[in-house]
């Protein structure tokens, strides 16, 4: 172990600590030249000193101050942007309906059931907006599916494949507020065998599985259309598509969104 270095007074031989300024023994200033190179230079304090700085620098407060500011106006940003997401209907719904348009809507439920005594096979074709129109005169406002939400109607999309069945409720009689689930429907021994595949709450996209998670949510509608889904899984098999249809007044023909469904033999 080496031995601690010591500085001599010049005046007395008395030997002091390093870090002595005056000597102990006879009060002389001592001579620090006389310590080895690395004593005499003090301690690297750049670092220490810009910390300092930018401690006590007025900017910094500023600089700090605004970006919270900026975070803060962000985020109340955000939140609005996603409010106003939720409480707006997608521009794809169809508009409601006047009472004599809806008059004519075909009531699919009785087709269905008629053919179905008949005990043969026969195929339905509808178009959405036949199956909205039908929906709008089926279940109106009166019906309440979820508590403290005014029920307005129920409404389809058909893709390829796929349905997307939405409520669309009323807060407040004010705010209106749309759920829907987008799901592949297929039917096996006499039930409903449904894979969700997506949904939205307003115009906010749902993936699929967040979907699955809030599926209980949607209870009290499938209670709702109970009637027609009793109906649904009697069929033979049922098929969303976009079907080929001429259009009025010219000779293209045009695509329209529709459902096929076939009933079987002697279902009931």
């Amino acid at each position: 172990m080496a031995a601690p270095v010591t500085l001599r007074c010049t005046a007395c031989g008395y030997e002091n600590e390093s870090q002595r300024v005056y000597c102990h023994n006879c009060g002389t200033k001592l001579d620090r030249r006389l310590l080895p190179r690395e004593l005499l230079q003090g301690p690297d304090n750049a670092k220490v000193e810009q910390h300092i700085k930018k401690m006590i620098d007025p900017r910094r407060g500023i600089v700090r101050a605004r970006t919270i500011a900026t975070l803060k106006s962000l985020g109340v940003a955000f939140g609005l942007a996603l409010v106003l997401t939720i409480f707006r209907v997608p521009d794809a719904y169809p508009e409601r309906l006047s009472n004599d348009d809806a008059a004519a809507a075909p009531f699919i439920y009785d087709d269905l059931q008629a053919a179905m005594n008949q005990g043969s096979s026969r195929r339905f074709a509808y178009t959405q907006a036949q199956v909205n129109a039908y929906l709008q005169t089926a279940y109106r406002s009166r019906d309440t599916v979820v508590p403290l939400l005014k029920f307005d109607r129920v409404v389809v999309l058909f893709e390829e494949g796929s349905v997307e069945v939405a409520a669309q409720f009323e807060i407040a009689s004010l705010l209106p507020v749309s759920l829907s689930s987008r799901q592949r429907v297929v039917l096996r021994d006499g039930r409903i065998d449904n894979q969700v595949i997506g949904g939205r709450i307003g115009r906010l996209s749902i993936p699929g599985p967040v979907m699955k998670l809030a599926e209980l949510a949607w209870g009290p509608l499938w209670k709702l259309l109970e009637r027609d889904r009793k109906n649904v899984a009697k069929l033979q098999s049922i098929n969303f598509r976009q079907t080929i249809v001429p259009a009025e007044g010219t000779n293209p023909e045009r695509r329209e969104a529709a459902v096929e469904m076939i009933t079987k033999a002697g279902s009931i």
